[in-house]
């Protein structure tokens, strides 16, 4: 991989509730495809007890785990970053960095099945991990947000496969016109994501991969499954096709959840597509 390309690995678990599943599964991925590859590993807490501050869960740690991966940005100065999770509150930093070194030039590509538009005062669960994006959107608990690079705009992000919202987010995608590719224009318009992302008119992109956005009946190792998703041939599809035409500044891949041996196995050629993109090599 080229030389300016940061590959980071966060076992974070504390937004996704209080079990920690999402530690150890991550860590399966760690010791199969990253653990002699470059990934220098973010030191996260595998046990304790969470407690709830200002309507979030494990904010603590939350803020603690940000601050190293922030911490380890600010000394780098990467200009690229390949990020493997943990929740999806372990990109924070790796989208806010990259967002004020490219000058907000950059489109956020954020394949989920969810949102992560909540607030702490919205979220039904106060689990962390649904309100991530909200937070690079600059709305969210000071604590977070001062600790963040930059702040992205609404006319950056674009939803790709979601399909479960409670109506608070809905509301903020209506009221801010944040584009959405359905699973639909996924699996029958080859080109909407692409199409879409070209209308921005931004020269950067950062793609998000919850792997909720996957169905769960061809792939059952996510945190949050969510039925009527895309498959993984279709996402690794959709993936190269970005890759081929725009210039991917930072890929992360989060929120996978071991359930049987052969999940990791499974996740492989996604980690591979983050070892393999061009502006990686």
């Amino acid at each position: 991989m080229s030389e300016d390309v940061m590959r980071i690995f966060c076992p974070q678990w504390q937004g996704s509730g209080d079990s920690n599943d999402l530690y150890f599964s991550a860590m399966e991925i760690y010791e199969m495809y990253l653990k002699d590859r470059g990934f220098i590993s973010i030191d996260v807490s595998s046990q304790e007890k969470l407690g709830t501050n200002k309507n979030i869960l494990g904010l603590d740690s939350i803020v603690e785990n940000l601050g190293r991966i922030v911490d380890l940005l600010t000394r780098e100065k990467p200009k690229r970053i390949f990020c493997v999770g943990g929740d999806c509150g372990v990109e924070l930093g790796p989208v806010s960095y990259l967002n004020r070194i490219y000058h907000s030039d950059m489109s956020v590509v954020w394949f989920d099945a969810h949102g992560d538009l909540n607030t702490p005062l919205s979220s039904p669960s106060k689990h962390f991990h649904g309100m991530p994006l909200r937070c690079l959107l600059g709305d969210g608990d000071e604590s977070i947000l001062k600790r963040c690079f930059s702040c992205i705009r609404p006319s950056q992000v674009i939803l790709a496969g979601v399909r479960e919202l409670d109506p608070p987010e809905m509301e903020y995608i209506s009221n801010h016109n944040i584009s959405t590719v359905s699973v639909d224009q996924l699996i029958h318009y080859k080109h909407s994501i692409v199409e879409l992302i070209g209308s921005k008119n931004l020269r950067n992109i950062f793609v998000h991969v919850d792997l909720d956005v996957l169905d769960p009946d061809s792939f059952p190792y996510s945190k949050c499954p969510s039925k009527g998703g895309i498959n993984k041939q279709q996402l690794l599809e959709h993936l190269h096709k970005i890759d081929d035409i725009f210039n991917i500044v930072g890929f992360s891949v989060v929120e996978y959840l071991s359930s049987d041996n052969d999940g990791k196995y499974e996740v492989g050629s996604l980690i591979d597509f983050g070892f393999g993109m061009k502006s990686c090599l």
